[in-house]
């Protein structure tokens, strides 16, 4: 997969993928930049973003 995913991380420490909807509910959602995926996250209601590279 090519691109970046958002996760989720609750104050549980559970996780969470950002999935497509209109592909099987296990993959997840690919972005081609990060603005785009701040941008989604923004969209759906995240306040604050972080970004880890490794």
């Amino acid at each position: 997969m090519n691109g970046y995913i958002v996760i989720a991380q609750t104050t549980n420490k559970n996780v969470h993928v950002m999935t497509s909807q209109r592909e099987e509910s296990n993959t997840p959602r690919a972005f081609k930049t990060i603005d785009s995926a701040a941008a989604n996250a923004q969209k759906i209601g995240f306040k604050k973003i972080s970004v880890d590279f490794t």
